[in-house]
Parts: structure tokens; C-alpha cells; sequence
């Protein structure tokens, strides 16, 4: 199946997005187990949450990008 190029930039983008926002949550995962453990806060902050909703934002844009330029 031959896809036009803007489909597969859109496409580069949404899988860099998806990876950036698997990288903050394994970074958040990883490494608030170990502040926990020193720290012993009962506090719940979510590290990077701003970045990480306008990165589902977008990734949502693009798959509506995707469908648009599939036709």
C-alpha cells in the first residue's frame, strides 16, 4: 500500500510523541519508587504531567491528521 509523504511525517511525529510519553511515565515510575523510599512524603505530585497531557493532546491530532490524509 503506497502512502503519501505527509502521511508518514504525520505518522514520525505521533510515534516520537508515544515514545516521549512512554519515556516520561517509565521516568516517573523508575525513579518515584526512589524518592519515595528516602524521602517517606506522603505528597502525590505528578512529575512532567503538563508535558505529558499536551503530548496525548497532539498525538490525538495526529491520528485525526492520519485519518484525514488516508483517504
Amino acid at each position: 500500500m503506497q502512502h503519501h509523504a505527509k502521511y508518514l511525517i504525520v505518522l514520525c511525529i505521533k510515534l516520537l510523541l508515544v515514545l516521549g510519553l512512554l519515556t516520561l511515565f517509565l521516568y516517573t515510575v523508575i525513579f518515584k519508587s526512589d524518592d519515595q523510599a528516602e524521602e517517606g512524603e506522603s505528597y502525590e505530585a505528578i512529575p512532567f504531567q503538563r508535558a505529558a497531557l499536551w503530548m496525548g493532546f497532539f498525538i490525538v491530532i495526529c491520528a485525526a491528521a492520519m485519518k484525514h490524509l488516508h483517504l
